[in-house]
């Protein structure tokens, strides 16, 4: 799977994801006030709990932006993953009801268009979170003195090796007068 190495092509992954936490946390809770000043007017008891549906899917949105923001900030995998599945799930919904209902309604095409763009936003934290599981690599160099060259050793996650080299003046064939 091809990875995304910048977030829109203007900034690095991590805050790319952080930005995406923050708009989505800021957005749901907006959402939240506006599904809480509508839920007093309804009169109808169906759509009510339907209101109260979404008002319970919005905090638990709230809590897993919590939880992006975190793991980004602090730069830790498993607090990305919730986030990752939950928004999955929910623009996978989303996107399989605008698809099949664009035809009976024309203005949910808008909806469909969202949707790619929240996608976009999934894959680029997705992005992030595959990069943060590569292994790193750390070079230690040792040596340094003057005319002889530095060996370096190179630790991977579960392999060491050790690089020598001879020292510069092995091949030095000069007479000494």
């Amino acid at each position: 799977m091809q990875l995304l190495n910048s977030c829109c092509g203007c900034c690095d992954l991590r805050t790319g994801t952080i930005i995406v936490g923050i708009c989505g946390f800021l957005f749901t809770i907006a959402g939240i006030i506006t599904q809480a000043v509508f839920l007093e007017s309804i009169e109808e008891e169906d759509t009510k709990s339907h209101v109260r549906i979404i008002v319970v899917y919005s905090y638990l949105y709230v809590v897993v932006n919590i939880m992006l923001l975190y793991g980004s900030v602090k730069v830790n995998k498993h607090f990305l993953l919730p986030w990752i599945v939950y928004v999955a799930f929910g623009l996978g919904l989303c996107t399989l009801f605008c698809l099949i209902f664009m035809f009976f309604a024309p203005e949910l095409f808008a909806g469909t268009l969202m949707s790619g763009l929240l996608w976009y936003a999934w894959y680029a934290v997705v992005s992030f979170y595959i990069d943060m599981n590569k292994p790193t690599t750390t070079i230690v160099t040792i040596g340094g003195y003057s005319g002889i060259p530095q060996n370096s050793y190179v630790a991977a996650s579960s392999v060491v090796s050790y690089d020598s080299q001879p020292p510069c003046y092995a091949n030095y064939n000069a007479e000494l007068v």
